[in-house]
This record gives C-alpha cells, sequence and structure tokens, in this order.
C-alpha cells in the first residue's frame, strides 16, 4: 500500500500494480513504462498513475468524491444507451459496449451498475439569492474530469490535454476551457463563460422557488395581488 500524501489527501488506496497491456497514467496521459510494477492503482476506483505522478494527483476517490460537495445537484439521466470511446466517471472503465446512461446536462457518463455511485454534482442552473448585489457575485468554473473533445487544448500550458486512453484531463461544464488535471488547480478560479459571456444568462441571475426563501421576496406575488385587489375595490367603490 502507498502511504503518499497525494492519494490519502484525495482519498485513494493506492498499491503497486504490473500491468499486462499498454496503460495510461490518468494523471498526465502517458503510457506506464516498463516490464513490472510500472505503477500504482487504486483499489478503489481504478484510478492509475506513475510513480513520478502519485504526490501530485488531484482528482478525487470515488469512495471521497461525494463528501466534497457542498450543494448536492441531481443529474438529469439519459436512456440507456451504448456509448463508443468513452469512460465512466465513477469507475474509470471503458464504457464500450456496456449499457451506460449520461447526465444530459452535464457530460457524466457511468455505467449502469455504478448509477448508485455517480456524484450529485450536476450544474446548478439557478443560483439567485434576494438581497445579494449581482455584482459581488463570482462565478466558478464546474470541472468534470475526462471524455474530452478530441482537439482539447490547455488552457494553460496550450498542449493537447485530450486522451482515447483512459479518463483524463478536465472541462468546465460552463465556459468549455479545457487543461491538464495539475493545470487545472492553476486556472483562476472564477468562470466568466468564455465566448458566450455576451448572450449568456448566468445562474446566480435566475431563480426557482425555495423554501427557506418567501415566495414573495422572490417573484412579489402577493405584493401585486395586494396592489390589483386594492385597484379593483376602488373601481367597485365609484360605480
Amino acid at each position: 500500500m502507498a502511504d503518499d500524501a497525494g492519494g490519502h489527501r484525495h482519498g485513494h488506496s493506492f498499491s503497486k500494480k504490473t500491468f499486462h497491456k499498454p496503460t495510461y497514467c490518468h494523471h498526465c496521459s502517458d503510457m506506464l513504462w516498463g516490464l513490472i510494477q510500472q505503477g500504482f492503482i487504486c483499489e478503489i476506483c481504478n484510478f492509475v498513475v506513475h510513480d513520478r505522478c502519485l504526490k501530485t494527483v488531484v482528482s478525487p476517490c470515488s469512495s471521497t468524491a461525494p463528501s466534497l460537495i457542498k450543494n448536492p445537484v441531481a443529474h438529469c439521466w439519459s436512456e440507456t444507451v451504448h456509448h463508443k470511446r468513452k469512460f465512466c466517471n465513477v469507475c474509470r472503465k471503458r464504457l464500450d459496449d456496456s449499457e451506460a446512461i449520461h447526465c444530459e446536462i452535464c457530460e457524466y457518463y457511468v455505467h449502469i451498475e455504478c448509477q448508485d455511485f455517480a456524484v450529485p454534482d450536476c450544474k446548478e442552473n439557478a443560483t439567485y439569492l434576494p438581497g445579494k448585489s449581482l455584482g459581488l457575485v463570482h462565478h466558478e468554473h464546474h470541472w468534470r474530469e475526462g471524455n474530452l473533445p478530441s482537439n482539447s487544448k490547455c488552457a494553460l500550458c496550450k498542449k493537447t490535454c485530450w486522451t482515447s486512453e483512459c479518463l483524463s484531463g478536465y472541462r468546465c461544464e460552463w465556459c468549455g476551457i479545457t487543461c491538464h488535471a495539475l493545470c487545472h488547480i492553476n486556472i483562476p478560479q472564477e468562470c466568466t463563460f468564455g465566448i458566450l459571456e455576451p448572450i449568456y444568462l448566468p445562474p446566480h441571475a435566475v431563480s426557482i422557488p425555495r423554501t427557506e426563501v418567501p415566495m414573495e421576496a422572490i417573484i412579489g406575488v402577493q405584493v401585486r395581488r395586494k396592489e390589483t385587489m386594492s385597484h379593483n375595490n376602488g373601481m367597485l367603490l365609484q360605480s
């Protein structure tokens, strides 16, 4: 068992392993070289990593990822389909011809049997709070690991960050920028929605009914109702 800062900090349980076929590091996406014990694998989520990358791992293990979510948001699951060239965001294995589903909003892919372990971190599309100045709101990137578009370039180092060999790299579900796992922690947290900013309605400008916020504070229903009733009563008295 590997006693490393990177593994324990992110919940992984790494052990040394000999791989009998070409295998790639999920952190840097480079191949693991050697004949025996070429790298480490997490016994829980199948995260594969070089010895040299072990202490710089930033991707959380599937066992601890749910506990890192401050405000859980449920996914909108698709019908069961067969995905090519995609990887499961839970077990990190290829979907291939296995039965799988994906979130139609945030591109989270899982095997059917992995669905119960999916992290409830879909995009929160309505975060407006009454009384909070929109000028003080800073929207952050919503990162999703792996399954990047094939032309993806890292926003920080400008090198290719896409791979067809494993679940690797990160993409912001709002602005679409992509980057390497190690690079994404050095990218400014604030998201400006990229080229769509001039026409995008940000989530902090949209509200949905919330039980802890009075309805009149959100859409002013009771206030308008009172004004309408007063106006109608005045018309009746005049007549």
